[in-house]
Order: structure tokens, then C-alpha cells, then sequence
């Protein structure tokens, strides 16, 4: 016989001894009754924090429905199995669980739970319910403040500084690196963001020097000068052509065929001139008269 077998109705407790205490009883019945309900406190002590419930009445009973269910048949009982109240269920093991939801149909409190670990099976079981309520309020506020911030103490903290002071949680977060920074702005509106540049580390610092022409993307394909500010001096890498005319070989698509008519080179410009086998060459602008025999004669 434990308290959970007792009525909260006090006439009720009336089942012989030692078991209850029904009128009449005998000075040894008296003694015995006393000694069960010594022994049924003393048991509701040792299982602290955890009771067995039932249904509020020693008439309930408890009774597996699936893995993460079990019921409580007699009276309506979903305040006490409230929404994340916490349960310990004993069968051929002892589990652990919070409910998560709760509800009364045809004499039966239906609770559903999530268990730390394992599953409830198809056999007798006993649930016990915490005796806090999920919703409780005689803990003292200052004391789980102080508990959480003690949790903030030896902790890990990566790109941020936790501390506790006077019940309060502080968060500060560490100035990131431009690596560091995910979902970046296609565009960037400067009147959108108060942080100054220098908030910002790691990125490319662009000085005041002009950049080579390798450096310069979407080269337009002609160049004219009225459209554009910038010397050529401002401009490097690129060749320089200077006012000198280029040699044959940097000369391209040269022609295939070469007409005389087409040239007026100067008597000057022309080199190895044949003469005769006496190594006689005359120029001249009228008929040729005299000479010798095998002369090669020039009209210029």
C-alpha cells in the first residue's frame, strides 16, 4: 500500500487494516494502520521528485497505447499532463520523456510523449510525473539566473563575447572579415549601412595609381580621344608607335604580285646594274653614238 492508493476523500479510507482505517478498529489494527502509513510516506519520499498521479484518485490506472503514448483512465486529467511536463515511465526498463501533447475522450487522458531515449513497448507500465510543473513558479527567479549565467562561464564562443551581469545575458559580436560575411549585397547602397569601412577587413585596397592596360577590362573596340579624359601616359603596357615606317617583316598582307607600273623609284634606288663583259655601262638621256663594241647602253 503506497499514498498513491489513498482518496483525497477522507471516508474512503476505509478499507480494513492495515490498508485503511474503518470504524471500530482494534488497538493492534490502529498500530498496524499507522506503521503502513509511516512506511507509504517514507516511500513518497524517497521517490522525489516523481509521483504517481493517476488520474488524481486511487481509482485511475495507466496502460501503454504505442511507442510514444500511454493513457490514464478515469477522470479528466490533462491539466496535470500538461504540455511539456516531465514523465518517468517504468516497465521491464525506466524511460524518460516530456509530453508533448495531452487530450480526454470516453474516460481515458491520451498523452503523447518524446522520450530522451528508447521507445515505451506493449506491457504493463507505471507513470510517474514530476512534481514541478512545466509552468512553475516556486523556484526563485535569481537562482535560475544564476544557474544559466554560470553557463556562460569556461564556455566556447566563436564570433561573439557572452556575459552574464545583474540577470542579464550580453551578446557582442566580433567585427567580421569580408570572408567571413555570407548573403553579401549584388549592390551596395552606402545610405543602407551605418558600419565605416574600416569595420570591414580582408578585401582589396585599390590606391591612387592608374592601372595597366592587362588590368583594364571591356577595352572599347575604337578609341577616340574627345571621349576620353585620360593621357596615354596614364596608360601602361600597351606598344608605342612611333612616327618611323615599319620594316618589311612587321609589314602583313603584303600582294602576292608586283607591277613595275605601279612604282616611281628613281634611278638612285636601283643596285646591281648589268654591264657587258668589259665592264662598260653608259647612261644617257639621247641616241647613243661611239662606244665600243659589247657596250650596254641606259635611256634615262
Amino acid at each position: 500500500m503506497t499514498v498513491s492508493n489513498y482518496s483525497i476523500i477522507a471516508s474512503e479510507n476505509n478499507s480494513p487494516a492495515p490498508n485503511g482505517a474503518p470504524e471500530g478498529m482494534t488497538p493492534s489494527s490502529v498500530n498496524d494502520t499507522m506503521r503502513v502509513m509511516m512506511a507509504s510516506s517514507r516511500i513518497l519520499a524517497n521517490g522525489f521528485p516523481w509521483f504517481e498521479y493517476k488520474d488524481g484518485t486511487k481509482a485511475g490506472t495507466s496502460s501503454y497505447v504505442s511507442s510514444t503514448k500511454f493513457k490514464i483512465t478515469g477522470n479528466d486529467s490533462t491539466a496535470h499532463y500538461h504540455i511539456d511536463r516531465r514523465v518517468k515511465i517504468v516497465g521491464t526498463a525506466t524511460v524518460y520523456a516530456k509530453i508533448t501533447a495531452s487530450s480526454y475522450s470516453a474516460g481515458d487522458t491520451t498523452v503523447t510523449v518524446v522520450l530522451d531515449s528508447g521507445t515505451l513497448i506493449n506491457e504493463s507500465i507505471t507513470v510517474y510525473t514530476s512534481l514541478l510543473t512545466a509552468n512553475i513558479s516556486a523556484i526563485p527567479e535569481n537562482i535560475i539566473q544564476d544557474i544559466t549565467g554560470g553557463m556562460v562561464s569556461g564556455n566556447t564562443e566563436t564570433g561573439l563575447t557572452v556575459s552574464y551581469t545583474s540577470g542579464k545575458l550580453n551578446f557582442a559580436v566580433d567585427n567580421q572579415t569580408w570572408a567571413q560575411i555570407t548573403g553579401k549585397p549584388s549592390t551596395f547602397t552606402p545610405s543602407a549601412h551605418t558600419h565605416p569601412w574600416a569595420d570591414v577587413t580582408g578585401e582589396p585596397v585599390y590606391t591612387t595609381r592608374w592601372p595597366t592596360w592587362s588590368e583594364v577590362t571591356s577595352k572599347p573596340s575604337t578609341f577616340t580621344p574627345s571621349s576620353h579624359s585620360h593621357v596615354w601616359a596614364d596608360v601602361t603596357g600597351e606598344p608605342v608607335y612611333t612616327t618611323r615606317w615599319p620594316t618589311w617583316s612587321e609589314v602583313t598582307s603584303k600582294p602576292s604580285t608586283f607591277t613595275p607600273s605601279s612604282h616611281t623609284h628613281p634611278w638612285s634606288q636601283l643596285t646591281s646594274i648589268p654591264t657587258n663583259a668589259n665592264g662598260n655601262r653608259t647612261v644617257s638621256t639621247s641616241s647613243p653614238s661611239g662606244g665600243s663594241n659589247g657596250d650596254i647602253w641606259y635611256k634615262v
